[in-house]
């Protein structure tokens, strides 16, 4: 979130769950930020208006002051909405107030942030929102069509000691004339307790349970149904169990449930002759029905964001849930400006670091978790961020990672020890030392999601000089959205590695990129030339990589193989967009990333199969000489030629015969095994 009213859901946890939320803003201040305007923003000062207002990631919106029960009062009216973080905000302090009608509900102010008002009341205005996947107006026969409907509103309130108010979504139904149908209400508490002022007293039409997201914590709510005559439509209100929130919060609801039992409702009515051919769909605003017992009233409200979301992939979702939910003795970070104190210890005794690292972004709007799941010892990773503002520009803009060996150059690290402890292999090593190992296996399981922005998920490398400061940033991508070093680039070749993916061995390529970063080191990036799932368990020996990384660095960046020092790795995703405004959301979980023990390597038997084939030739040279000629050719990773020639007093017919076979030790298990283990050479 951002703007003059940014707020932050949640704190960092440490040890044990502990979430809150920044106190909702008082009367006073929301007064302050409604009464004041800036340019480019939209401003009521007085009940009587409603405007259309452009949104800056495209939508459309309709803000109204809608006092409808109202003709006269004394005080003070404000709505506002502010350009520069497509917020609004609205107050009124109002006494003596006469009413048209009567009764305790004057006023409801809102935005429409999807559809129209039903269409007698509209006119030929066009409908507001503009998302794509859903937009209304929508027949009520395709509303099955969709099998959630999310409605999203993040908002703070405030009211005075005898204002009563109900705040929520609101949508209006209309006839197939385009007259108003059914208004309905799905508050999020309600001073009210059910429908007021109707034409005949409210009905209770049963239950209905939806699932709603409060503060990112999905629950099944139960709604109480009521339903009235108003005078000239349907009246519903659908009342939850308990308080969604009160004072502040971000609440989702899906409105499927709730849309599917007011269509019901209609039909069913004893008075009703509609079908589902008559009914459509036609708004979904943020608003606040409101009033008083007395004759004045004090009501303010901040609307930060109010949208349809598109529902998540499955595989995202079930991402999400992971990252943004927490429990005892876990480490979850809730914004990207929040870091560890101390390295993470696994039961094994090893240790890892995770962080954010949102090194180009200054500022957006919308969420981020990171988290440690200790029971698991799984990492989960997600974000959803729009209206990015960045600190250098172009197209990357976060690296989350989990740092599963060494740490990063010293000059950033400073005195933290660094993270791994497996013994037989930890970092940082000199440069020098790499060459002592055959293998370096790398063991990552791993599941990735994105619906929109570019992410690069792999391995990361870092090498610093001998005074720790950085010389060479490395990647070995499994898949890269980017396509490679963002900016001026060249490749030099490829590096060949082996890699078993779920279980099955690949020799694979690797297409060598080299630039020089803004930072001034050495950047080289592997690109696989055939891209990794985005979802496996991964085995990779990154030992060819370093050695090119090092013979790169001396050959070409000038630096010589004793003053490099290999210091990190890990596992993460390097991020962004192309479109700040429409920033990115994806995430990802490490179930399991490691440097592999000889033990746990993968092993590969060969089977060398030696084949022989013999030839006999026998030719007449006289009537009293004959020559015999056998050859045998013996195949295994040599051949073997054997000729011999007797003599013999006899007189032969010419034949020939090949013959094929097995001799030897036909079968040779382990000849050759390759050794796809971590070990010293001998």
């Amino acid at each position: 979130m951002t703007g003059p009213w940014k707020k932050l859901v949640g704190i960092f946890v440490v040890l044990a769950v502990f979430s809150g939320m920044v106190a909702a803003a008082s009367l006073q201040e929301i007064r302050d930020l409604a009464s004041t305007a800036q340019e480019g923003d939209v401003q009521f000062t007085w009940w009587d208006n409603e405007t259309l207002v452009n949104l800056s990631d495209g939508r459309t919106a309709w803000m109204q002051t809608n006092f409808w029960n109202i003709k006269n009062g004394t005080g003070e009216v404000f709505m506002r909405y502010i350009k520069q973080s497509d917020e609004f905000a609205f107050y009124t302090n109002l006494t003596n107030v006469q009413t048209k009608y009567g009764g305790i509900a004057w006023a409801t102010p809102n935005v429409i942030f999807a559809g129209r008002l039903p269409k007698a009341w509209w006119g030929n205005k066009p409908p507001v929102g503009g998302y794509g996947f859903f937009d209304l107006p929508i027949p009520a026969g395709d509303i099955k069509n969709y099998s959630t409907i999310l409605a999203k509103a993040d908002f703070e309130l405030a009211k005075g000691e005898n204002t009563l108010v109900r705040p929520g979504f609101m949508m209006w139904f209309e006839n197939s004339a385009g007259q108003p149908l059914a208004e309905v209400y799905v508050p999020f508490f309600d001073d009210y307790n059910g429908i007021v002022g109707a034409q005949y007293p409210p009905a209770e039409v049963g239950n209905i349970t939806a699932t709603v997201h409060i503060n990112g914590e999905a629950k099944n709510v139960t709604f109480r149904v009521q339903k009235a005559w108003n005078w000239n439509n349907f009246a519903f209100d659908f009342i939850p169990e308990e308080p969604l929130a009160t004072t502040s919060g971000e609440v989702i609801v899906d409105l499927r449930p709730i849309v599917d039992k007011v269509v019901e409702e209609i039909i069913a009515d004893e008075y009703s002759d509609y079908t589902e051919d008559d009914i459509t769909w036609t708004s979904l605003s943020f608003a606040t029905y409101a009033g008083s017992e007395g004759d004045s009233f004090e009501l303010g409200w901040i609307l930060h964001d109010a949208r349809i979301v598109q529902p998540l992939p499955p595989e995202l979702e079930k991402i999400k849930e992971f990252a943004s939910k927490a429990e005892e003795g876990d480490i979850q970070f809730t914004w990207w400006d929040q870091f560890l104190e101390e390295a993470i210890q696994l039961s094994d005794g090893r240790t890892v670091w995770m962080q954010t690292n949102f090194w180009n972004i200054v500022d957006g709007q919308g969420e981020v978790f990171m988290r440690f799941a200790k029971s698991t010892e799984e990492f989960g990773f997600y974000v959803d961020l729009d209206n990015v503002q960045t600190q250098w520009g172009g197209k990357g803009w976060a690296t989350p990672e989990v740092i599963f060996a060494g740490r990063a150059p010293a000059s950033w690290w400073g005195n933290k020890s660094p993270v791994g402890g497996y013994g037989f292999f930890d970092l940082p090593i000199p440069a020098g030392d790499i060459s002592k190992y055959e293998h370096i296996w790398v063991k990552a399981n791993y599941e990735v999601a994105k619906t929109k922005g570019l992410v690069r998920f792999g391995i990361n490398l870092w090498v610093e000089d001998t005074s720790g400061n950085p010389i060479g940033e490395i990647y070995v991508p499994f898949f890269d959205d980017f396509g490679g070093i963002l900016g001026d680039r060249k490749e030099i070749g490829t590096v060949t590695s082996t890699v078993i993916v779920n279980g099955e061995e690949k020799t694979m390529d690797f297409t060598v990129q080299r630039a020089l970063s803004g930072g001034g080191w050495a950047v080289l990036l592997f690109m696989p030339q055939e891209p990794l799932p985005e979802s496996a368990e991964v085995k990779i020996d990154v030992k060819p990589f370093m050695d090119k990384v090092v013979e790169q660095l001396s050959d070409y960046f000038g630096m010589p193989v004793d003053q490099q020092v290999w210091c990190s790795m890990s596992i993460g995703s390097y991020s962004g967009g192309e479109d700040p405004a429409q920033g990115f959301e994806y995430g990802w979980i490490v179930h399991d990333v490691r440097i592999d023990s000889v033990e746990a390597a993968p092993v590969t038997e060969t089977t060398t199969t030696t084949t022989t084939t013999t030839t006999t030739k026998t030719s007449t040279t006289s009537s009293s000489t004959t020559t015999t000629t056998t050859t045998t050719t013996t195949t295994t990773k040599t051949t073997t030629t054997t000729t011999t020639t007797t003599s013999s007093e006899q007189t032969t017919t010419t034949s020939e015969k090949e013959e094929g076979g097995i001799c030897g030790p036909g079968i040779i298990i382990g000849l050759a095994a390759l050794p796809l283990i971590l070990r010293r050479k001998r």
